[in-house]
């Protein structure tokens, strides 16, 4: 499941060359949940390419609901196109895939997959890789469910060993003491 904006940078018509490419895997699913300047374009290509069958868009929920949607699926899709300043962010929605228990798939280069590979919260490729998408896709898909769910647990470990609310103002409060003492 990819969640979120269905934008440029996101470069979806890169997760859409692995759609392709698994188009005849049974029981993959590419499902979309947001929107965004590019929904129009893959909702065309879907059709354009025959994947209607395999790919689905199903259009903006609140953030509340999140959670059941993350539950539901079986790996979670974070990509970011190939721009110097794209390496060096770490997508929000990443932080939300950590607390959700599912393995992540990770297309960008950077500090985010560096982020999940430090997690050992999923697999990684680099940003345009949709061949390397496909093939991690086969992998996790290959994956025994408690292979699966140690990557989702990992996740979760690592989010709140480092991102929790009050480790992040531990962090603000040593960085500005640091400062004042300058």
């Amino acid at each position: 499941m990819f969640a979120g904006n269905i934008g440029f940078a996101q470069d979806i018509p890169s997760i859409l060359k692995a759609a392709k490419i698994l188009k005849f895997e049974k029981d993959i699913h590419f499902i979309f949940i947001g929107s965004g300047s590019m929904r129009a374009w893959l909702s065309e290509n879907i059709k354009k390419n025959g994947l209607s069958d395999s790919v689905h868009l199903f259009g903006s929920f609140p953030l509340e609901d999140m959670p059941y949607f993350y539950d539901q699926s079986d790996a979670l899709l974070v990509s970011l196109g190939n721009k110097s300043i794209w390496s060096i962010t770490v997508p929000g929605k990443v932080q939300s895939y950590l607390t959700s228990g599912k393995p992540i798939l990770s297309m960008m280069d950077g500090e985010g997959s560096k982020l999940i590979k430090e997690a050992n919260a999923g697999l990684i490729t680099s940003s345009g890789d949709y061949i390397g998408l496909s093939k991690n896709i086969k992998k996790i898909k290959s994956f025994k469910q408690r292979e699966r769910c140690k990557m989702g647990e990992n996740g979760k470990i690592f989010y709140n060993k480092n991102f929790t609310k009050n480790i992040l103002m531990e962090k603000l409060i040593s960085l500005l003491s640091l400062e004042i003492k300058k």
